[in-house]
Formats: C-alpha cells, sequence, structure tokens
C-alpha cells in the first residue's frame, strides 16, 4: 500500500513539471512566429486590366509611329466599342456611329510639344478639315471646330498603349477621352489608378494633300 501511494505522487510531480514547462515558453519568440507569413512571399499588388499606357496621360510621348505622322488617314474605333466608329458629327460632338454619318476620317498630325491635332475629314478624306477641340462643358466633350495649331483646346496627346498592336489613349491635359453609358464620348480626368479607355486607330491609306 505503501508503495503504491508513492508511485502515485511521483506521478503528480512528474506532471506537475511538465505544466510548468510548457508555461515558460516565450511569448516574443510564439509572436514572431504567427507574424511571419508560412511562405514569406508577400502578397501581390493587383494593377488595372487592360493595356498599360506607355506614357503619362498629360503628355504624349515622341514617337515616329507612322499613324501618328500626319501623313496617314485612319479610322478609330474604341476597342470596348468595336461594333460602332468614330465620328464627328456635323454641328455636333464625337460619337459613336454604325452608319456613314458625320467625318470618320482623320489625320492625327504631331504640333510642336510632342501634342497633336486630329483632322476631321469627309468620307474618303474630301473636302477641308476640322479639328477635334475640347469643349468647355461639363463633363467636356469633343466638337469641331476650324484648325488653329495654336489654340490650347486643341492640342491633344495621344500616346500608344504597351503590348496591343494599333491601340491608343487619346487625351488632354491630365484628362482622357472615355465614354459615358449617360454621356456617350467624354473628356474627363479619370485618375491614375482608373482603367482608361483605348481606341483602335486603323490605316486606311495616305492623308489628303489639303489641310
Amino acid at each position: 500500500m505503501t508503495l503504491r501511494r508513492w508511485a502515485a505522487g511521483a506521478g503528480i510531480l512528474v506532471l506537475t513539471g511538465a505544466i510548468g514547462a510548457c508555461g515558460n515558453a516565450d511569448p516574443d519568440t510564439d509572436a514572431a512566429s504567427a507574424s511571419t507569413p508560412a511562405s514569406g512571399v508577400e502578397s501581390p499588388t493587383t494593377s488595372p486590366p487592360g493595356a498599360t499606357p506607355s506614357a503619362t496621360p498629360g503628355g504624349s510621348e515622341a514617337t515616329d509611329d507612322k499613324l501618328l505622322s500626319g501623313t496617314r488617314r485612319i479610322t478609330i474605333v474604341r476597342t470596348e466599342g468595336f461594333e460602332s466608329g468614330l465620328s464627328l458629327l456635323d454641328g455636333g460632338n464625337l460619337a459613336e456611329v454604325d452608319d456613314d454619318s458625320g467625318r470618320q476620317v482623320f489625320v492625327p498630325t504631331p504640333l510642336d510639344g510632342g501634342t497633336f491635332q486630329i483632322k476631321a475629314y469627309q468620307s474618303g478624306g474630301t473636302g477641308s478639315p476640322v479639328c477635334w477641340q475640347v469643349t468647355d462643358a461639363q463633363p467636356a466633350k469633343i466638337e469641331g471646330a476650324t484648325c488653329a495649331a495654336d489654340e490650347q483646346k486643341q492640342q491633344l496627346n495621344i500616346n500608344k498603349a504597351e503590348g496591343a498592336e494599333g491601340l491608343y489613349y487619346i487625351g488632354h491635359g491630365s484628362a482622357t477621352l472615355q465614354h459615358s453609358s449617360t454621356e456617350g464620348l467624354v473628356v474627363v480626368d479619370s485618375g491614375d489608378d482608373a482603367v482608361r479607355h483605348t481606341f483602335r486607330f486603323n490605316d486606311t491609306g495616305a492623308a489628303p494633300e489639303q489641310g
């Protein structure tokens, strides 16, 4: 009987010692282990989908792109609106159409300072051009005006989208040409992190000699 009591007491002492050892674990070490990701890799930073502009919206890039040389005429289609082309409507604003109304032949022409005029012609590149000009409306839009290279509202930015042949961003100052479901094509400051609309430039031949 005495021997059994002694063995039971020894067992209790051993169990008590083990519990005490667990209670003496270093809390700082445990906290450090918990705060370190198992993989050691930071979470990736996501980027807006779509093509990346090769220059900031506030200024056009220097380029030898023939479509921006003033020697080629083009049609323009918003990438997300592939069923409609851009047209500078007579007496109206720049819009997307699915017919032959307005002026749909454009010639981006380089200006001093890295900006561009976009000249608009009638079908086939006929007649005298008018130029895209940013309006004072809110939101701002594009209207047709007599071409004047020194008119600041006609000095547009055109930047190629990286990784996408034939796609460009169009803007004015820090604002870019965007499509609004309620306002149509507008020129707005979309912010650095916003997804900006791209436009496809389709080469249709040599630019008209006049204008």
